[in-house]
């Protein structure tokens, strides 16, 4: 069973995606509009999407690695 860590994980890696697709969208968005502002808020949404999604990937590592030794790891 996925402990508390990997399934928070997950949700942040989802979320991260998810951010990332969204600043991919309103860099299109400036691109086509001619507006820097969006375009910059843009890439912006998407550094900070990865950003959230490296430390799901690593709350998830750390949440299966607990798991799999079974011991407590502070």
């Amino acid at each position: 069973m996925p402990s508390k860590n990997e399934l928070r994980g997950k949700a942040k890696r989802a979320a991260g995606k998810a951010q990332q697709a969204a600043g991919k969208l309103k860099e299109a968005a400036g691109k086509v509009a001619g507006k820097k502002g969006l375009r910059v808020k843009g890439k912006a949404q998407k550094v900070r999407g990865k950003a959230v999604e490296k430390v799901g990937k690593a709350q998830e590592s750390y949440g299966k690695t607990k798991r799999r030794t079974g011991e407590k790891l502070e």
